[in-house]
């Protein structure tokens, strides 16, 4: 495995961290869930931020100005996450018509 994912780590203990993972993340959910007064299942509510409009951009501006946005925000964070980050800058740009 450490070919693969550069840690000294079995698969079942990288499955167990990743496990581990995805209930953290499920109880901060459940915390914001109950934060914002949502009245319903765990489900409902992935379902209500799937289809909620107010979570999705109107215009194709403003999804690529959210893009940016984040991408911008990780660019302080990649040297935290990764040993090697690339020589060369990167940018986001709408997909053209053509593709």
């Amino acid at each position: 495995m450490k070919h693969f994912t550069t840690l000294d780590l079995t698969a079942e203990e990288i499955h167990r961290i990743g496990l581990d993972e995805v209930a953290r993340i499920r109880g901060e959910m459940a915390q914001v869930i109950e934060e914002v007064g949502f009245e319903g299942s765990f489900d409902e509510f992935l379902t209500f931020l799937r289809t909620d409009p107010r979570f999705y951009p109107k215009t194709a501006d403003e999804l690529l100005r959210e893009a940016a946005y984040i991408s911008k925000k990780m660019d302080g964070k990649l040297p935290a996450l990764f040993k090697t980050l690339p020589r060369q800058p990167y940018t986001v740009e709408a997909v053209p018509d053509s593709i």
